[in-house]
């Protein structure tokens, strides 16, 4: 459990710094992305069936 805590310690002061958030954000936008391409694949094979 300490280890989860340092662990969001760290993160949380690596998303303080200017490299942090744009580096947050571009994961962020990679996801939203991942999920977006997935939903439109699911739509397309559920109407192909």
């Amino acid at each position: 459990m300490r280890r989860l805590i340092g662990y969001l310690r760290t993160l949380h002061q690596y998303a303080g710094t200017t490299k942090g958030r744009h580096d947050i954000l571009d994961y962020v936008l990679a996801c939203g992305t991942f999920l977006l391409v997935v939903a439109i694949a699911f739509v397309i094979l559920s109407l192909v069936r």
